[in-house]
């Protein structure tokens, strides 16, 4: 199994441009920022985390982008 796996997101365009400007590797680095924001905010709250990302309605809640309950 890929230990990542392709899918299709929307960031902003400044979002885009930085990291892209940083050069080769840029998503990658999108990646690791993305680890980091889960590893400090949800640190001993995985459980949380997970229910947060998959809603037992099997979507995400738009009307809060970061999803529910992640401001610990």
């Amino acid at each position: 199994m890929p230990t990542k796996e392709p899918v299709t997101v929307r960031y902003s365009r400044d979002v885009l441009e930085y990291f892209r400007s940083t050069g080769p590797g840029w998503q990658a680095r999108i990646d690791a920022v993305l680890k980091e924001w889960v590893a400090q905010h949800c640190q001993g709250h995985e459980s949380t985390f997970l229910n947060a990302m998959n809603p037992k309605s099997g979507e995400e809640d738009l009307a809060n982008p970061s999803g529910p309950n992640l401001a610990l």
